[in-house]
């Protein structure tokens, strides 16, 4: 996934997808309009969203820590780490290969999830010691609920979210084959997908909530991301250990490098 380049940091490259924008946007407004209203009325609109804002951006800045927990151990495995993209659904660490064990793939997926109830757990402990000022226990508070929800996200057994990973490595370790539990553990984030998409559309049939085309979009994403997830695990798979000769054919003839196009179109073809 390409994005725009905003640094580097610990080594690593950091870019944000155009897709990205319209969620900051999203929640923005959302938070701006729904969530901090709700919890402090009194508040004006500028105040209302500054602080929506300010959450918005370090709700990120904490998705992009978790990107950093897999990545910092996947370079500790040996594993390079290409760069971390910002997106619309989060953040995604683009690493150069896989693991090659299931421990090393259920530690690497759980760091993630780690840092995410480190971050919860701080910042619903500082909402909770600070005195104040209003503004700053709010957003605390917020970036704690937001980082708990989204350690609950991922840790769903959906693969390619971090829960589906860790349960392709316990599938990996019983059947001792990896193209089999990332078979399985596809079906499973496969059938999560489908599962978002039905609760997205009996809310908008049922209820009325236009919220649950956010719930489909999010289903079909993880859909998306499972077949995309197989395919290249597949793909690296059948390819392992195979030569560029073995893949090479030869030509029956050769041309001449001081032959025209036309001359050969005319008189090889």
């Amino acid at each position: 996934m390409t994005g725009i380049k905003i640094g580097r940091l610990f080594g690593i490259e950091v870019a944000v997808h155009p897709s990205w924008f319209l969620v900051l946007v999203f929640f923005a407004f959302a938070l701006a309009n729904g969530f901090f209203p709700t919890m402090h009325p009194s508040w004006s609109v500028g105040t209302t969203w500054s602080v929506a804002i300010a959450a918005t951006l370090l709700l990120f800045v904490s998705v992009l820590a978790h990107e950093f927990g897999h990545s910092l151990v996947a370079r500790s495995q040996g594993i390079p780490v290409r760069n971390i993209t910002l997106f619309i659904l989060g953040g995604v660490a683009q690493l150069t290969r896989e693991p090659d064990s299931p421990g090393r793939e259920a530690w690497m997926a759980i760091a993630g999830p780690l840092v995410s109830v480190a971050v919860a757990a701080g910042s619903l402990g500082a909402a909770w010691l600070l005195p104040g000022p209003e503004q700053l226990v709010a957003v605390l508070a917020y970036l704690g609920i937001a980082n708990a929800i989204l350690v609950v996200f991922n840790l769903l057994p959906g693969f390619p979210l971090d829960g589906g990973r860790v349960l392709r490595a316990l599938l990996w370790r019983i059947t001792r084959d990896r193209s089999r539990a990332t078979s399985w553990a596809t079906t499973v984030g496969q059938g999560f997908g489908w599962a978002f998409m039905a609760l997205g559309g009996v809310q908008i049939l049922v209820g009325g909530n236009f919220g649950g085309i956010w719930l489909i979009f999010i289903g079909w994403m993880l859909i998306q991301a499972a077949r995309a997830t197989a395919q290249q695990t597949m793909a690296e798979e059948r390819l392992a250990g195979v030569s560029a000769a073995t893949l090479m054919t030869t030509p029956e003839s050769w041309l001449s490098p001081y032959m025209t196009l036309d001359w050969a179109a005319r008189d090889r073809l």
